[in-house]
């Protein structure tokens, strides 16, 4: 049976009065009035159809609008700047750098933004150079996202900002004009881009440009057509191209800009008016492949068809056709190209995530988010053993045992025999093996980068040490007699040098192909110059650099008497008895029997003697060059023999034996 709702009563004044004051009856009365007044039978249904409606198209929505959240960072980029210009407005006279501070702040807001929703990547990032001009040609996605996560690594991990070039439609979009001045965007006359690559900035062109954005798809189709003007750019400029693309782009964002009506619109108005869809948080990845040098005698044509290549190129290695937002999303956490990769994280330390591969499994990998460059690996059967690597020095290991953390030691795969050690206790010391030759250790201090040091751990006492300043020279030591020091040169490798630190002002030199010969010098008397020869150690010669003729020679066994000889004449040698200071003898090698005596006292007076007659003794006197007097010590007569030759008996002298036999002296 119907129920009713109680009549209402109307006084004079047009109040409503309900007859009954029950409230859940007057409720019930409300809604039944609602539902007849709105022709609807039952509003329970209705809700929960417009329920179904909205469970149906949220997802869809969502879709839409996370797009959306791109423009808003944007627009909080462009606020953040404003503030900063506004804070920074009266330092800016004075600072040629204002924009830096901003530029970091917003490059670290972006790269978050990449790590956490997309844990992007960019591999490559060494062959963007660390100065000069460079062209980066890339792929364009439908939002160029990846591009922007690529700027902020420049900026982060280059230190330089890379200029970039965008359509006519982004300048005229409102607020955009100050974001695009600090990034230094550019829509992209030719003239202006040559300018900007000749003052040594990067510049980021992607020659699809919009229309690539709005009609790619899943199938990454390249939509250069015939353009070449960035092609002319990099030759006028003189500069090389490097090749960019980004795996998932498109599955990270795509567009409804296959559909014909929005291709018809852009086509007749240029408006990009297609809607794109998407912001999934799938696995980005940028690669940059080899750069293309400069050639001077290639036209724009071929270079741009030689970089078109080199781009399909990157895109084929490194994304799987067709596109699947699905897969995208699973790299995420497991690389599908390598399905015997696990990665594993922590929550109570989400920045770092271990990895291990199922068919090596006691090899575990560990990064820090924080530090994405740096990877660490461990064999979990010798768990003391850690191995570090970069990923922008691939080459380079680093190994360090748990039970010694002080020692640390390097090497570089591209010379796989070479180990350096080093100790944490003392960094400024590196020491370096060979595996190849297991017995030599080499060492250097940092704080003396040009010494380096090597040893032979068959020869331990043996240490030597180069100067790379002079890297032909090497000094020896013996750790069993530390003071003395060797020294040779490579370039004249057969002379070796020694040095006594007990006596450092002399220096002995000895060349191996004579190594019998000994040479000697005083540094003090760097003009003195001594010789030994030692299979003859009693003989010792000397000579005196500012008269390098003259050679001077002492028997150890006889040392009062030295010998000298003028190389100039060669045959003459001239000898003197140091407890006679006053004589000197002379002999001329051509007449060896005859032997001249000379008394420094009396300069003026010769004496001659013949070892063939040596009773005979002859006597001149330099101021009578004619005149010379000979004598027998065993006869009682001298003679004077004059310039013709005659000889006259002077005198008859009677000679005792004392007389004769220092005559015959």
């Amino acid at each position: 049976m119907e129920q009713r709702c109680p009549p209402l009563r109307t006084s004079q004044n047009q109040s409503c009065v309900w007859e009954s004051e029950d409230t859940l009856s007057l409720l019930l009365c409300v809604l039944r009035s609602l539902e007849a007044w709105a022709g609807l039978g039952q509003l329970e249904d209705y809700l929960s159809v417009l329920e179904y409606v909205l469970w149906v198209f949220t997802p869809l929505a969502v879709v839409f609008i996370l797009p959306f959240i791109i423009v808003i960072l944007l627009y909080f980029s462009i606020l953040f700047l404003h503030v900063y210009k506004r804070k920074n407005q009266l330092r800016e006279a004075y600072s040629n750098n204002l924009w830096d501070g901003a530029r970091k702040t917003l490059a670290t807001i972006w790269d978050g933004h990449g790590a956490i929703w997309h844990g992007y990547e960019v591999h490559g990032l060494e062959k963007i150079p660390e100065s000069g001009p460079a062209l980066i040609v890339y792929y364009h996605g439908a939002i160029p996202i990846d591009y922007y996560y690529f700027l902020a690594n420049v900026v982060l991990q280059k230190g330089r900002t890379c200029h970039s070039v965008a359509d006519h439609f982004l300048f005229k979009i409102p607020g955009f004009k100050l974001l695009l001045e600090v990034f230094s965007v550019i829509h992209g006359p030719q003239e202006e881009c040559v300018r900007a690559l000749r003052s040594g900035h990067l510049l980021g062109i992607s020659p699809g440009g919009v229309r690539e954005a709005l009609f790619s798809d899943e199938t990454y189709k390249l939509h250069w057509g015939k353009r070449k003007g960035f092609a002319q750019v990099a030759i006028d400029a003189q500069v090389p191209i490097i090749p960019m693309f980004t795996q998932n782009v498109r599955e990270g964002f795509r567009s409804l800009g296959t559909l014909r009506f929005f291709r018809w619109l852009y086509e007749r108005f240029r408006l990009p008016a297609a809607p794109v869809y998407g912001g999934f948080p799938v696995k980005f990845r940028t690669f940059l492949g080899d750069p293309i040098p400069y050639d001077p005698h290639i036209s724009a044509a071929q270079l741009a068809e030689k970089v078109q290549k080199e781009v399909q190129a990157l895109i084929d290695q490194h994304q799987q056709i067709p596109g699947s937002i699905l897969r995208a999303l699973c790299e995420r956490m497991f690389d599908l190209r390598h399905p015997h990769t696990v990665f594993m994280s922590d929550l109570r330390h989400s920045h770092t995530v271990f990895m291990s591969d199922l068919r090596h499994p006691h090899t575990v990998f560990m990064s820090d988010l924080r530090h994405p460059h740096t990877v660490f690996m461990s064999d979990l059967r010798h768990p003391h053993t850690v191995f570090m690597s970069d990923l922008r020095h691939p080459h380079t290991v680093f190994m360090s045992d748990l039970r010694h953390p002080h020692t640390v030691f390097m090497s570089d795969l591209r010379h796989p025999h070479t180990v350096f050690m080093s100790d944490l206790r003392h960094p400024h010391t590196v020491f370096m093996s060979d595996l190849r030759h297991p017995h030599t250790v080499g060492m250097s201090d940092f704080r003396h980068p040009y010494t380096v040091f090597m040893s032979d751990r068959t020869h331990p006492h043996t240490v030597f040490m180069s100067d790379l300043r002079h890297p032909h020279t090497v000094f020896m030591s013996d750790l069993r007699h530390p003071h003395t020091v060797g020294m040779s040169d490579f370039r004249h490798s057969h002379t070796v040098f020694m040095s006594d630190l007990r006596h450092p002002h002399t220096v002995f030199m000895s060349d191996l192909r004579h190594p019998h010969t000994v040479f000697m010098s005083d540094l003090r008397h760097p003009h003195t110059v001594f010789m030994s020869d030692l299979r003859h150690p009693h003989t010792v010669f000397m000579s005196d650099l500012r008269h390098p003729y003259t050679v001077f020679m002492s028997d150890r066994t006889h040392p009062h008497t030295v010998f000298m000889s003028d190389l100039r004449h060669p045959h003459t040698v001239f000898m003197s008895d140091l407890r006679h200071p006053h004589t000197v003898f002379m002999s001329d090698l051509r007449h060896p029997h005859t032997v001249f005596m000379f008394d420094l006292r009396h300069p003026h007076t010769v004496g001659m003697s013949d070892f063939r007659h040596p009773h005979t003794v002859g006597m001149s006197d330099l101021r009578h060059p004619h005149t010379v007097f000979m004598s027998d010590p065993f006869s009682h007569f001298w003679f004077w023999v004059t310039s013709h030759g005659c000889c006259v008996r002077v005198f008859e002298c009677k000679c005792n034996s004392s007389m004769r036999s220092r005559l015959s002296g």
